[in-house]
């Protein structure tokens, strides 16, 4: 990938960043799970694991599906603190 793409790339990232946490003030299920994804990932942050898992448990137990598969995900693999539930 040429440079200047990568640039674009990753300021997207951290735009997009800043737009969800701005909305996941207000309190927005959708914007929780998306700056889930965004620690978990690394996209416009530093990788955070703990504090996806945290976002992603926010955000399904609002109700939010694709946070509760994720959560799932974290759970049965051990990520972000997370265990299996005995």
């Amino acid at each position: 990938m040429k440079k200047s793409v990568i640039v674009i790339l990753e300021y997207a990232f951290v735009y997009s960043f800043i737009q969800f946490d701005a909305v996941f003030v207000l309190q927005d299920v959708k914007a929780t799970y998306f700056l889930g994804i965004c620690y978990e990932n690394g996209w416009g942050v530093e990788l955070n694991e703990v504090m996806s898992a945290t976002l992603y448990e926010t955000a399904a137990g609002a109700g939010h599906a694709e946070a509760q598969y994720n959560l799932g995900v974290f759970y049965e693999a051990g990520r972000g603190g997370k265990t299996q539930l005995e």
